[in-house]
């Protein structure tokens, strides 16, 4: 009973931080924290303030903020909205095609900070953004400050700490760029401090609490956290706190730890097991692959970038220290060699960093990623606060070896990274040298100051301030200095990637997206509008505008996408869908494409600009009505929100057509994957099986003949094309095609031989249209299976002549092809069968969220395709009896089969593990409770013993 109760093994630096001259109290501390950060935060957000701008990046390749946590968040608001009005809804139609609102929310909903900015008008989000990460860059100081404390920290030291936590470039250089990452940042100290007092033996309700509140408001923490804290446990372990001579002990108190984990996560489960559910349905493919090691290039720039902020590697690996923690590193090294748990964590992680596996494994064994820095922040500057120390730094050896050290780096980074690297190769910015500079001349000064100061004083001939003073002020002046530089004047306009003050809410009020909010239609339908490769730049709607407009479309910005509509575009080969596994920007306007996903209308010409946009739509859309001067296409044919199919065709026999014709075959049969084919037949329908000798096709290919161009130089017979410049052109001549729609493939094109060498993009132009496809292999976004990369052009009366086609990449090179062929597929079929699908479309009753009624008539037993992605929370009632879905009908939707006769049919949304998650949550309630009790009767005994 005595080693449960014992603080034996309190680690003896932190038994006597409260015998210290000059602790302070929290209340202090908290309040002076406060006061240095509104300070600094003023002088680091100086530029924003002054040009009137807010903290939402927005440029031509990071749309990241504008349209995920702009539009998500005004997405949230809407949500918020039917949640205070009793009227919240599981399923959103508004959601790319379609998605779980609970699961795409929840996370928000249990965030109280979003809601604090979901009550502001939208016409301030934008600030109220901007707000939200400052409140974020405070909480994280208070939570690291907090830590400090419990680590036996609780002198001036904390507040630098604190200081140089929640202004480490990681948190500002990520904020900007994604401001939802901060909650980690925020709450792994806050793990951290839990899991001292189970270390301690003091109470496992802290750890409980925090472990379900980081579940709750993040997916992606409570993986990398419990990963990064399990380590932590085991170290700290073993380091401080073992029991020798105690056989098992380490595993039963662990066993004890990861027991209250779960406890946590069983809490957070209502939010949890939906979203896993809802993941799992997306694509974790990437098109990067993880390499082996980095290069040595970026190893050799590595110890650089601790002072010119740049990124170590990629994917917001900031390793990036202000001055005074840099100073410091070398005597953290020197304190890993003592077994001194923060440092040997900060080493320990700073060396896994150079290890591509280890950062994948903590991006879900993606591409490799630096998301997880703030975790390495976070023991690096703990470490040098105990590196603080005035014992340790007043021995002359450390002195000499610092100093020694300092001026090392500064000629490595200065010589090497800067004036070779940088002035020489020019891999290293003129901003980066000269913050570099600007660092290394702080960095004196914090020696002088820690080294030097009772010479200084005893030399001035005025009262000087403490040191202590004098160190907090000098991390202030840093911190600001250091973020003006790297901000403003040397950064190259980097101000300009920011949205100004209320800019968002324009961008948004001037996109002809809102007018689909006043389309007046009781059927079911989708808009469309002008597509392209690019997320940014015109002809091209901003993604993700269904969320903030709470309207119908198909297009969509997120990691989570549904991996089944991927599916569907490698099939058709259609790279508008396939562009990246985060934003699949349309359907190309392909014809059947847009009937299978229920696309009735498309947004066109607008009277202050878009004038070419109506000449992107498909083939059928014709001019319908004008509203607030956008011109509005009606597609005249339509299947509202399903259609019969009266029989099927495997996928494996379907990909014997080409693209052309795969799409023709959709029009007259279901394609089913194989397995999905096989279960059909099992239960005897008399469905009729397709081969692909039974589909109709009348596509041709036409002739093509390849040119050279300016800058690009085209052999057909050897089948290259070599440019000498980033942008290069030259020409397809085809031969005479009339009524159809115009599909160009590329074949196996690749660039230097070998797919994935360099992302690339070919533009292809005719009449005024311009579009694109891209090869995302070698991208950590992209896809590594695409082969051909395959383009509509659109409808066409009469096409002959030139097409123009440009080659877009980082610079020169060869590019080779299997071919170039050019497809042409005539409207006669598709008017023929389009129509046909358009007579037994489903006649709606009731449209809503999560309820849909209507009726089939079906002349035989037939193949009912729904325009809703596959996903697990449909259930499908045919005359009120729940029937057997067909998960993967047209390879991507949902299906049932439907008798012969007219029948009712309901579709019904629920979220998928909601009520699993609801009934694991009480449970993890009532153990919270249970251990509540034990605890606080065990706490009373050791009271009692202590007495």
């Amino acid at each position: 009973m005595k080693n449960l109760i014992k603080n034996e093994t309190l680690p003896a630096m932190e038994r006597k931080a409260g015998s210290e001259k000059n602790t302070m109290s929290l209340k202090r501390q908290l309040g002076i924290y406060t006061l240095l950060f509104a300070v600094t935060l003023a002088g680091v957000l100086f530029v924003f303030w002054c040009s009137g701008t807010t903290m939402l990046r927005y440029t031509r390749n990071f749309p990241d903020s504008l349209a995920q946590n702009y539009a998500f968040l005004a997405g949230f608001q809407n949500y918020l909205s039917d949640l205070l009005s009793g009227n919240l809804k599981n399923w959103s139609w508004s959601i790319g095609l379609g998605a779980d609102a609970w699961s795409f929310y929840s996370s928000k909903l249990f965030n109280p900070l979003y809601w604090i900015v979901a009550l502001l008008p939208k016409k301030y989000l934008d600030m109220g953004w901007s707000g939200m990460i400052v409140a974020y860059l405070y909480l994280c100081g208070v939570t690291f400050l907090l830590f400090l404390r419990k680590a036996g920290i609780r002198d001036y030291r904390a507040l630098v700490g604190a200081m140089c936590y929640a202004f480490a470039p990681w948190m500002i250089l990520s904020s900007v760029k994604q401001g939802s990452f901060l909650i980690g940042a925020v709450m792994f100290p806050l793990l951290a401090l839990a899991t001292e007092k189970i270390l301690r033996r003091e109470s496992p309700i802290p750890f409980i609490l925090c472990v379900a509140f980081i579940t709750l408001t993040s997916f992606r923490w409570p993986y990398t956290s419990g990963m990064m804290i399990f380590l932590y446990y085991g170290v700290r372990y073993f380091l401080d706190y073992r029991e020798k001579g105690k056989k098992g002990a380490f595993l039963q108190r662990f066993g004890v730890f990861v027991g209250c984990g779960a406890v946590g996560i069983l809490i957070a489960m209502p939010a949890l097991l939906p979203t896993i559910l809802k993941l799992g349905k997306s694509t974790s493919t990437s098109g990067m692959e993880t390499p082996l090691l980095f290069t040595l290039g970026q190893y050799l720039l590595f110890p650089s970038r601790m002072t010119n902020w740049d990124m170590a590697f990629d994917n917001y690996s900031f390793y990036s220290f202000l001055p005074l923690c840099a100073v410091l590193m070398p005597v953290l090294f020197y304190q890993a060699g003592k077994k001194k748990f923060a440092a040997v964590m900060g080493t320990l992680l700073t060396v896994l960093t150079l290890i591509p596996a280890f950062c994948s494994a903590l991006n879900f064994f993606s591409y490799p990623s630096g998301r997880w820095y703030c975790i390495l922040i976070f023991f690096c500057v703990w470490g040098c606060m105990e590196a603080m120390s005035e014992p340790l730094l007043g021995r002359p050896k450390i002195r000499k070896g610092t100093i020694v050290c300092f001026v090392l780096y500064t000629l490595y980074a200065l010589g090497f990274a800067g004036i070779f690297a940088g002035k020489i190769l020019g891999l290293v910015s003129n901003t980066e040298i000269c913050l570099m500079a600007v660092n290394a001349l702080f960095e004196a000064v914090f020696l002088a100051v820690l080294f030097g100061y009772t010479s200084f004083q005893k030399a001035g001939r005025i009262p000087m301030p403490k040191k202590q003073v004098i160190l907090v002020l000098l991390v202030v002046v840093t911190t600001i200095l250091s973020y003006n530089v790297y901000f403003y004047p040397f950064s190259k306009g980097d101000m300009k990637r920011f949205l100004a003050n209320g800019e968002a809410y324009e961008k948004f009020e001037a996109s002809p997206q809102k007018t689909a909010q006043k389309i007046e239609d009781e059927d079911f339908w989708r808009v469309d509008q002008v597509e392209g490769v690019d997320v940014t730049t015109a002809p091209r709607n901003r993604i993700n505008e269904t969320v903030y407009f709470n309207t119908r479309s198909i297009y969509m910005f997120q990691s989570g996408n549904n991996k089944r509509w991927f599916e569907f575009g490698k099939f058709l080969g259609d790279n508008a869908i396939y562009y990246k596994r985060t934003c699949p920007n349309s359907n190309d306007s392909r014809m059947v494409p847009d009937l299978l996903t229920g696309v009735k209308y498309f947004i066109g010409d607008q009277e202050d600009g878009g004038k070419n946009a109506s000449d992107y739509a498909g083939y059928g859309f014709t001019y319908w009505k004008t509203i607030d001067g956008v011109d509005i296409l009606k597609n005249k044919y339509s299947i509202g929100l399903g259609t019969l199919y009266e029989s099927y065709i495997t996928q494996s026999e379907a990909e014997k057509l080409n693209y052309a014709q795969r799409e023709q075959a959709m029009l007259q049969t279901m394609v089913l994957p194989d397995e999905d084919a096989e279960e059909l037949e099992k239960q005897e329908t008399g469905i009729r099986k397709l081969g692909a000798e039974d589909i109709e096709t009348t596509v041709s290919e036409i002739p093509v003949t390849v040119k050279s161009g300016k800058h690009a130089k085209a052999d057909q017979a050897k089948q290259t094309i070599t440019t000498d410049k980033k942008k290069a052109k030259f020409t397809l001549k085809i031969d005479e095609a009339e009524d159809c729609q115009l599909l160009i493939s590329f074949e196996g094109l690749k660039k230097n031989g070998k797919r994935g060498e360099e992302e690339f993009t070919v533009y292809v132009k005719k009449n005024g249209v311009k579009k694109a496809a891209t090869d995302t292999i070698g991208n950590a976004q992209g896809f590594p299976d695409i082969e051909d990369l395959t383009i509509n052009l659109g409808y066409f009366e009469k096409v002959k002549g030139k097409i123009q086609v440009v080659l877009s990449a980082e610079k020169g090179g060869t590019y080779i092809y299997d071919a170039i062929r050019v497809y042409a597929i005539p409207s006669e079929l598709y008017d023929r069968y389009a129509s046909g699908l358009q007579e037994k479309s489903m006649d709606l009753e009731v449209f809503g969220n999560d309820y849909v009624k209507g009726t089939f008539t079906a002349e035989k037993t037939s193949l009912a395709c729904f325009s809703i992605l596959k996903d697990e929370g449909w259930r499908i009632y045919v005359d009120g009896k729940k029937a057997e879905k067909i998960e993967n009908a047209q390879l991507a939707f949902t299906g049932v089969v439907i008798p012969e006769g007219t029948h009712t049919v309901e579709l019904r949304y629920h979220t998928p593990g909601l009520k699993t998650g609801l009934i694991l949550g009480s449970i993890g309630c009532i153990l919270l409770f249970l251990i509540l009790c034990i605890h606080c009767r065990w706490r009373r005994k050791h009271d009692q013993y202590t007495q």
